[in-house]
């Protein structure tokens, strides 16, 4: 009978719990997935093996990369960087397809020895990540790079040119 009392407590607080969510999300809005890093401490930060900031693409290639967006359709729609291939593991689309349809500018990057920069939604995503591995395996030798901080560095970044712009 304890037992029965604890389960039922315990489903009143999740309940209760989960309402307060649901009302925080409807009155704030769903939360900022992306990395904001004040000035003054962004060369403290060290970016990890296979990503690249935005400083490093302005400082090392003058921002001349090829972007791909790696999020959703709408998401690239809507604020894109301007110029950027749509290649999403979005589980919408099909990825394998999406690779085939930009074959031909992923060739040209590795031709002209272009970098190409993968971002998606936010810190924590790994659709980049799964995008550029299934790049690779195309055989396409050209650098890519994962863009640390996401797609949230390329809003936050005023030197990027988005579609909203």
């Amino acid at each position: 009978m304890q037992i029965g009392k604890i389960i039922a407590q315990s489903g009143v607080v999740f309940i209760i719990a989960a309402c307060c969510a649901l009302v925080t999300y409807v009155v704030k809005g769903a939360p900022q997935r992306y990395l904001v890093v004040p000035v003054e401490f962004k060369d403290q930060i060290v970016v990890p093996v296979g990503q690249i900031s935005i400083d490093q693409i302005i400082t090392d290639y003058g921002g001349k990369v090829l972007w791909i967006d790696a999020r959703s359709r709408s998401q690239w729609m809507s604020d894109g960087v301007v110029g950027a291939l749509f290649i999403s593991s979005d589980p919408r689309e099909d990825l394998a397809d999406l690779i085939d349809q930009n074959m031909e500018a992923l060739f040209q990057a590795e031709v002209n020895k272009t970098p190409i920069i993968v971002y998606c939604a936010n810190v924590g995503c790994s659709d980049s990540k799964m995008v550029t591995e299934k790049i690779q395996e195309t055989g396409i030798s050209a650098k890519i790079y994962q863009l640390f901080g996401g797609a949230g560095s390329v809003i936050n970044d005023s030197r990027i040119k988005k579609k909203n712009d």
